[in-house]
């Protein structure tokens, strides 16, 4: 056996290194990707209204209106605005799309998750 601080020692400290350096890169590159989460709610909501903010109607709109679909009561209040302001995009929402809207927007974000979808809105 080789004494502790020979050249012989070091190499092989260092192929040792080495091989376990590229043992956990390869094992990085090949772990399969994590699955991506959708983007929360509130996270899409703030987007579109920076969106908005920026004067990006076509693309805040278009945000708030499908988050206004899924009962989010602040995004339904902000598509519903945009709507009155003229400045939607895109086919008129049918007068169903909009009561709904309503509904969601009247809940001021206290009613729960199973209200926002209901029937019977809140």
């Amino acid at each position: 056996m080789p004494s502790p601080d020979t050249p012989t020692t070091r190499r092989l400290a260092c192929l040792w290194l080495a091989h376990a350096s590229l043992a956990a890169a390869i094992s990085l590159v090949s772990a399969p990707p994590a699955r991506a989460q959708p983007p929360h709610p509130d996270t899409t909501w703030q987007a579109a209204r920076h969106a908005q903010a920026e004067g990006r109607w076509k693309e805040a709109f278009a945000s708030l209106a499908a988050l206004a679909d899924q009962g989010h009561p602040a995004a339904a209040r902000d598509a519903l605005q945009l709507w009155r302001e003229g400045r939607s995009f895109g086919p008129p929402p049918s007068d169903e799309r909009l009561a709904r809207w309503l509904r969601f927007s009247a809940c001021g974000g206290h009613c729960s998750p199973e209200g926002w979808a209901s029937a019977s809105g809140c």
